[in-house]
């Protein structure tokens, strides 16, 4: 395991793989120890520990810097870039050797103090002009309408996620969702007999936990109220979880791709309009309810609203059923799309296409920094080896 991670080069690949598999950690240990779903506070944690520093300093606190490293790394001192790769890499090796399920336990264990602390720390800092807001819209609104169904309390609507003949007739039906996503041309991409795969089959104890899944509340004022248990940290989790498991698919199947063109068929692979598509598939649609502001009879989903409940449906899967389940269902469900995206055959849509062309500008301007940086060393050291000649 070591010697995959630190007796080469730096690879580009693993410490990619590594940074999906800490982003999930960060996320999963948030959303287990945060009481309430609070979309700021997920971000703000995965930003504050999932920063080069902090990934740095967990580095050393395993004295990474002290392995026998490539030449090409052992030059100058331990700066927080270097060890912040060495230690996504390191995840990495240890997620391919031990499985991402030891891997996700191990960094939960490991953050978990950090995740406590930043919570206690910044727990009450919620904007004020924000709280305001919610607190307005409940005296106008005292009691939030429901609409569509409640699946945490219809047993039929939860066997519809499970297997059996209705929900494979239901399945049959995925090209008509397909075809309604006009951004998207899936022409290309391959498809077997089988697709789509079925997803892991919940019961009514599922209940509670389908119920907060399928629920999301309009306006933005989730994270302040306590009217519903919001999809919004579900949802939150979940992405995390498909940009992992995009990310292992990757790893696993498109051996010879670098990891800078294996992140711009992630981008393609988690753009909302396919996000938008899966959650059709699985009418998603019909199961996912709204709560909004009173008078406001308006029951139809956006595209966004569907992406979203699609990402929480991956979290209560994950949560129900554990890590293998999950990938035993969108390894097939998500692999077609991925292949025809690293062949070139599949783009999501313009707005993937943008965020591609960013990144690949982002690529550009540090790749230029590093060679200014290196030419300013080298000028230096010339300087100084003129000055002992004199």
């Amino acid at each position: 395991m070591l010697h995959e991670a630190f007796d080469k080069a730096l690879n580009g690949r693993l410490e990619w793989l590594g940074d999906a598999v800490v982003g999930a950690a960060i996320v999963l240990s948030t959303s287990r120890l945060l009481s309430k779903p609070n979309h700021s506070m997920h971000q703000g944690i995965l930003k504050a520990l999932g920063a080069r520093s902090h990934l740095a300093h967990l580095a050393l606190l395993y004295d990474l810097q002290l392995h026998d490293l490539h030449p090409e790394l052992q030059s100058g001192s331990p700066g927080i870039e270097k060890m912040c790769k060495l230690f996504e890499t390191f995840v990495a090796a240890v997620a391919v050797d031990l499985g991402i399920p030891y891997a996700l336990r191990w960094l939960q264990d490991l953050v978990d103090p950090w995740v406590v602390e930043y919570i206690a720390v910044h727990h009450a800092s919620i904007p004020g002009r924000d709280m305001r807001r919610y607190q307005a819209l409940v005296r106008e609104n005292p009691e939030l309408a429901r609409v569509s169904a409640d699946i945490g309390m219809n047993a039929s609507a939860i066997a519809a996620f499970g297997p059996g003949s209705a929900s494979r007739r239901r399945l049959a039906c995925w090209r008509v969702a397909l075809n309604s996503q006009s951004s998207i041309d899936a022409s290309k991409v391959h498809f077997d007999d089988a697709y789509p795969p079925r997803p892991p089959e919940f019961t009514c104890d599922d209940g509670q936990l389908l119920s907060n899944a399928t629920t999301t509340i309009c306006g933005g004022f989730w994270d302040f109220g306590d009217a519903a248990p919001g999809n919004d940290g579900h949802q939150w989790v979940g992405r995390n979880l498909i940009k992992l498991a995009i990310t292992h698919i990757c790893f696993k199947k498109l051996h010879s791709n670098p990891a800078s063109e294996l992140d711009g068929v992630r981008i393609e692979c988690m753009d909302s309009a396919l996000m938008n598509c899966f959650a059709l598939m699985f009418q998603l649609d019909v199961h996912v309810r709204r709560w909004h502001p009173k008078g406001n009879a308006s029951s139809a989903l956006t595209a966004s609203q569907c992406a979203a409940g699609f990402c929480a449906l991956i979290a209560a899967t994950y949560l129900r059923h554990g890590w293998d389940a999950l990938m035993q269902w969108l390894d097939p469900l998500l692999s077609p799309w991925i292949l025809a995206a690293g062949a070139g055959d599949f783009r999501a849509s313009r707005a993937a296409e943008s965020r591609r062309r960013e990144l690949q500008e982002h690529r550009r301007l540090a790749d230029e920094r590093k060679l200014l940086r290196a030419r300013t060393r080298a000028h230096t050291q010339a300087v100084k080896c003129a000055g002992r000649r004199k």
